[in-house]
């Protein structure tokens, strides 16, 4: 038997949403998937950046528009002053947070994803992060560990060998 979820959503709400980071500008493309089960109504979209591990707001724009029933996407691009690009020695994400909510309507809906400002490619047979070239180095890891075989019963100890990894 299996079973049975209900969820209580509004009736504009975020199905889906995408950013682009764009590691030379600082700028994030924004798009928004809304769905709305209603009839025609007014609404205010809020986008806001964020360093991923909290903080205050970045960056934030509002915007406030018409929406028809059925599906739509709002777009909005974001600056975020003083971008940090991700990096090995420096894995800063950022967290892009949509708010939207009908007018009139006491309900809003919120979905955040997290996102980095970077750029890796191979260019000339080498591989390019951020613009410098990186050596990638590997290495054949096949991991047993007692108990469980696939996945230690300590989180410790992935930690402490993807550390000695990336000492070597």
């Amino acid at each position: 038997v299996g079973a049975v979820e209900l969820l209580m959503v509004p009736e504009l709400r975020i199905a889906d949403l995408h950013v682009i980071p764009d590691w030379k500008t600082g700028e994030i493309r924004i798009r928004a998937a809304l769905i709305n089960t209603a009839a025609p109504t007014g609404m205010t979209a809020r986008f806001a950046v964020e360093l991923a591990a909290g903080g205050a707001p970045l960056a934030t724009t509002n915007l406030n528009m018409r929406v028809g029933p059925g599906g739509c996407n709002v777009e909005a691009i974001l600056r975020v002053p003083g971008h940090r690009l991700w990096s090995l020695e420096d894995p800063v994400l950022y967290r892009v947070t949509a708010n939207i909510q009908a007018a009139g309507s006491q309900s809003m809906d919120e979905k955040s994803v997290r996102c980095g400002f970077r750029d890796f490619r191979f260019e000339n047979g080498y591989f390019r992060l951020n613009g410098k070239r990186i050596f990638l180095k590997g290495t054949l890891y096949q991991v047993h560990f007692p108990i469980t075989y696939e996945f230690p019963h300590d989180p410790e100890l992935v930690r402490r060998d993807v550390s000695n990894l990336k000492k070597a």
